[in-house]
């Protein structure tokens, strides 16, 4: 859409009866969308219905909208596959038929807008960089293993042993080759879930079942 219009591409303006229906179309599946997210119990309203979320935009694009627009079914259907596309980028899914009505539905969404920062978002990075150690962060290192619930006997600043806690030993190779080892008390990884399911000999012990679930789902 330029200055209000609706354009096809290297054509000219879409009549004002299409764009009406445009305009309905992206209406009708922005509420449809809206009735779902944070909404834990809509999946259990639907009956005879698909029980993953790209089928079932189809299935209410067709009975709601093409059925009833069938004039302007081609200008319709780039309508929905733009609509697919940005709920692909929105939640990071390459594939909505992948992704269960159970899950969709309970993602809450938080209040306000999406923005763009001129500089960067170095420039939120920045502030937060400067109140960490020096070099407490390792680039182009690979961590080879997460060894957790182990017992670890911290050393205070005058040299003398403390009492005995749980932790975490991460062991890494830096990017000249060398393995390192690092304790922590906690580990909190952000790596996407497809790289998660690839690790199976990551942790040492073995997560706990009810995670290992979780990460298969």
């Amino acid at each position: 859409m330029r200055h209000g219009l609706w354009l096809k591409e290297n054509e000219g303006p879409v009549p004002q009866l299409e764009a009406d229906e445009l305009k309905n179309a992206f209406r009708v599946h922005c509420d449809l969308v809206g009735s779902i997210l944070g909404n834990s119990a809509f999946h259990t309203k639907l009956e005879n219905q698909p029980n993953d979320i790209g089928s079932f935009l189809e299935n209410e694009w067709r009975t709601k909208i093409f059925e009833k627009h069938p004039s302007a079914s081609s200008l319709l259907q780039s309508a929905f596959k733009i609509c697919l596309q940005k709920e692909r980028e929105d939640f990071g899914m390459q594939d909505l038929s992948l992704c269960p009505l159970t899950v969709y539905s309970e993602y809450n969404p938080m209040d306000g807008i999406d923005s763009v920062f001129n500089c960067g978002y170095n420039k939120i990075f920045e502030p937060l960089l400067r109140q960490l150690p020096r070099n407490a962060i390792k680039l182009n290192s690979v961590v080879k293993k997460v060894e957790w619930g182990k017992v670890l006997t911290p050393i205070n600043q005058r040299g003398n042993n403390e009492a005995p806690v749980r932790g975490v030993f991460v062991t890494y190779v830096n990017g000249h080759g060398q393995i390192k080892r690092v304790q922590a008390d906690h580990v909190i990884i952000t790596i996407p879930l497809g790289c998660l399911k690839e690790l199976k000999d990551l942790f040492s012990p073995t997560l706990p079942s009810n995670k290992l679930q979780a990460i298969k789902r």
